[in-house]
């Protein structure tokens, strides 16, 4: 047997899992470009080099308040260790930590309880300002419409800060191409009409890891112009969920040097001929639950031959996860009279049938689960027993692509 060592997110840290392979499987092992660090020294650097903007304490320089918009737990920005720096900057600049508020921009994923308050944000951050959970459904205000035909309902203490900064991470998204950027404002803190004109109705050409041809990513960053968002602080992480590289500055120019370096890290190369058998793709470090885990199957159609077997690997310490859009489609539909709630608009019987090829390996998921959100699909918690149904499905001499970090990995080519 060939051990490989792979990461399992727990929810609030990281688990260390090795897996047997049959020394027969020939397998290409794809991580994330090695990538220190930077430090505390790399994150007061970052915020005192902005990109296409002024610098933060000149930004807060007679302003009456800020808020600060951080990203939830289904991604891994490090925000405690870069909120004090971003507070110090706001109090050089004359805003005080009573004049602070953070949002947590959830869109339309649950709010965040105490305790996972403290660890997104840290301790010192939570005792000393004041800390929200966006709610997509109450305190909105209607500002018109985007270029796009976007009813924007913003959340309502964004909508009276003055300054308005965001703190994300710049991971590969599917519909988006990357994360960060004017996604902190639609979807992290708009009402669900907002979210759903934008992630349904303008739906487009997106491909993870391209930003080319994203509608959903240009409507985005026209709404976060039009309500006034400033700057962000926008990190690409390391294998180990630390911070590789930070950018600061206006949300589109200092996004884009974001991407730019997140897809050296990211991006894995074409293999053109040497396509797998079997993808085995692991989620993490988007993994704490299975709606989220999704995002690591990007990789089919790039890594695996047609007819192949994909075997997705998830802690999903958060079972299936929780995304009222999902529930407010299933309930628009249930009204209709119409079945396939969990399916998107367009999709047919012959998208349903490529889950048959899939098997989900998770310690915290049932199979009631898995076939909601993947229909077709088989749950496996046992890894002899995947391999097993693997062999049983493509026999002894395998090929197999293995990617350590799925969610955030994305194709160069």
């Amino acid at each position: 047997m060939v051990k490989v060592s792979l990461t399992f997110g727990a929810w609030y840290g990281d688990e260390k899992i090795e897996l047997d392979f049959p020394e027969n499987w020939i397998f290409s092992l794809h991580r994330l470009r090695k990538a220190s660090d930077i430090g505390e020294i790399g994150v007061s650097d970052g915020l005192s080099n902005p990109i296409g903007s002024k610098p933060l304490y000149k930004l807060a320089d007679g302003r009456k308040n800020a808020v600060i918009l951080v990203d939830d737990l289904t991604r891994p920005t490090p925000a405690h260790r870069i909120l004090p720096h971003i507070v110090r900057e706001l109090e050089r600049g004359g805003i005080g930590e009573n004049r602070i508020k953070i949002v947590m921009a959830i869109a339309a994923h649950r709010p965040l309880t105490p305790t996972d308050l403290g660890k997104k944000l840290g301790k010192e951050i939570l005792n000393s300002l004041e800390v929200v959970n966006h709610n997509p459904y109450e305190n909105l205000v209607y500002l018109g419409e985007s270029l796009r035909g976007t009813p924007i309902y913003l959340n309502g203490d964004v909508y009276e800060a003055d300054l308005k900064i965001g703190v994300g991470s710049v991971i590969p998204h599917p519909s988006a191409g990357f994360g960060g950027g004017g996604k902190i404002i639609l979807p992290g803190v708009v009402g669900m009409e907002t979210i759903e004109h934008n992630h349904y109705s303008l739906l487009s050409q997106g491909r993870h890891g391209f930003l080319e041809g994203s509608i959903l990513r240009v409507d985005a960053e026209d709404v976060a112009r039009r309500v006034g968002l400033e700057a962000v602080v926008n990190v690409v992480i390391n294998e180990g969920r630390g911070i590789a590289g930070l950018f600061f500055g206006d949300p589109i120019d200092a996004h884009r040097a974001a991407v730019s370096y997140g897809r050296s890290i990211y991006g894995i190369p074409s293999i053109k001929n040497e396509k797998a058998d079997v993808l085995i793709t692991n989620a993490y470090p988007i993994d704490t639950e299975l709606i989220q885990a999704g995002k690591a199957l990007w990789a089919q159609d790039y890594l695996m031959k047609k007819g192949g077997t994909i075997v997705l690997l998830s802690a999903c310490s958060e079972g299936m996860g929780h995304h009222y859009l999902i529930e407010r489609r299933r309930a628009k539909e249930r009204a209709k009279g119409e079945t396939g709630a969990m399916e998107k608009e367009g999709e047919t019987t012959e998208k349903k049938a490529i889950w048959s090829n899939l098997i989900v390996f998770s310690p915290n998921l049932t199979k009631r689960m898995v076939q909601k959100i993947f229909p077709g699909a088989e749950l496996i918690g046992n890894w002899k027993e995947v391999l097993e149904e693997v062999e049983r499905r493509h026999g002894k001499a395998i090929r197999a692509q293995i990617l350590t970090c799925g969610s955030i990995q994305c194709p160069l080519g």
